[in-house]
């Protein structure tokens, strides 16, 4: 379970003056939940992001993840950011056995968790491409695979989808939504997208402006499998709009 009490995240502008990004957020977040962090740009979403990550501090709030408090990056975490991050002179399955080789994880350890993954991930044609060759879909499919062999018990999701063309996005979230569905782990999931976020989420957080704070929570109320059929029900559309409204 991953606790955030009272979180707040301030910064000092090139002026001197403070600016307070994230103010007293709360929540809490089960395990294999799928929980979507939306709201306007500048709302300190990736800010948050980035405290559950330990990859920020914040002056006065309090994150657990099972019991523990959170204060710096751990293999418990794993972070899939928007912009790749791949290794450029590793392939496909090198760059997904990295964190495993990091770790000092056995050959035939890495094979298995690496070859699972390439299957999950639909890449085992493109296993020895390396990623200049790839789309940018498939390269976000590099870069969750190689998450997901690391076995995070937490998977944080930067707008992971944002510099993909709609047609691809669209493939993208079904790909997440049945993967997740497939390997359930908790994931923590921003983006700026409110269908993509009631299409793959459990529950939506909306943050207010900055300083950002939870304006509303959203239970979706869709169940586990989502097929893409899903996206053009009254309802959908419904709880699409209430949020939307709201922003």
């Amino acid at each position: 379970m991953l606790e955030l009490s009272h979180v707040s995240k301030g910064f000092r502008a090139q002026d001197g003056t403070m600016v307070e990004a994230v103010q007293d957020v709360s929540m809490t977040i089960k395990e294999k939940e799928f929980v979507s962090i939306v709201g306007p740009s500048g709302c300190g979403k990736t800010t948050l992001l980035r405290m559950i990550a330990g990859l920020e501090t914040s002056e006065a709030s309090s994150i657990r993840f099972n019991g523990h408090p959170v204060n710096v990056p751990d293999r418990e975490r794993g972070m899939v950011f928007q912009s790749f991050a791949l290794f450029p002179w590793l392939n496909v399955y090198d760059n997904i056995a990295s964190g495993l080789r990091f770790a000092g994880r056995s050959d035939e350890e890495v094979s298995k968790t690496v070859s699972r993954y390439l299957g999950l991930t639909g890449l085992e044609a493109f296993s020895k491409a390396y990623p200049m060759t790839l789309s940018g879909g498939m390269r976000q499919r590099v870069a969750i695979a190689r998450t997901l062999a690391n076995d995070p018990k937490v998977i944080l999701m930067d707008e992971p989808f944002g510099s993909l063309d709609s047609q691809t996005r669209s493939q993208m979230q079904e790909f997440l939504a049945d993967l997740w569905e497939k390997d359930s782990k908790m994931v923590i999931f921003v983006t700026h997208d409110i269908e993509e976020a009631v299409f793959l989420s459990d529950r939506v957080f909306l943050m207010s402006p900055r300083p950002g704070r939870i304006k509303k929570e959203f239970i979706i109320p869709f169940g586990v499998s989502r097929p893409r059929e899903l996206k053009f029900s009254d309802d959908f559309f419904a709880l699409k709009k209430e949020i939307m409204r709201l922003i």
